[in-house]
C-alpha cells in the first residue's frame, strides 16, 4: 500500500500497525502472534489526525526504543483536548531527513479545513515519489 490514513483512534491503529511492519519481531510475541508467518510490508506514509498514543502497556511496548522510519504526517486541531497527546504520537516517529511533517490547524478533534493543511500534506507525498506532481503544481490523481 501506499499509505495509511488514522483518525483519532484509528491514528492510535494505524500507528501500532506501522511499528509491527517496522519491527517484525513484534508479531511473535502475544498479542500478535496469531499473525506470524503473515507477510508483512510497510507502507510508504501514514497520516494521522488527532491521534495519539495507546494507553495498553502491551501496545506501549511496540513504540519502545528506536523511533519509528516510516514517513508520517500529523495533523492536530490546537483546540483539540488530545493536542499534546498527539505530540507526544509525533515523538514516536522519526524526523531524520525530514521524514515527519507535523500540520497545526486552528480546530479541534476534526480534519484541518484549511486548504493550505491539504497542499502541505500533496507537497510532502509529492517529495516522497508518493504522488506525482501534474502540471500546473498539483498531484496527479494515481497513488
Amino acid at each position: 500500500y501506499d499509505l495509511i490514513i488514522g483518525f483519532s483512534q484509528g491514528a492510535m491503529l494505524a500507528t501500532i500497525l506501522t511499528s509491527l511492519l517496522e519491527k517484525p519481531d513484534h508479531v511473535r510475541r502475544p498479542p500478535f502472534d496469531a499473525m506470524d508467518g503473515v507477510a508483512l510490508e510497510p507502507w510508504k506514509m501514514v497520516v494521522l489526525v488527532g491521534g495519539m498514543e495507546p494507553r495498553d502497556h502491551r501496545l506501549a511496548e511496540l513504540l519502545s526504543g528506536e523511533t519509528l522510519r516510516t514517513p508520517s504526517v500529523h495533523m492536530r486541531g490546537e483546540k483539540d483536548k488530545l493536542f499534546e497527546p498527539g505530540g507526544r504520537l509525533l515523538s514516536r516517529y522519526s524526523d531524520a531527513d525530514g521524514q515527519r511533517l507535523d500540520i497545526v490547524h486552528a480546530g479541534g478533534h476534526t480534519f484541518p479545513r484549511e486548504k493550505e493543511a491539504y497542499e502541505q500534506l500533496r507537497d510532502f507525498a509529492v517529495q516522497r515519489g508518493i504522488l506525482t506532481a501534474a502540471p500546473g503544481g498539483g498531484a496527479a490523481a494515481s497513488l
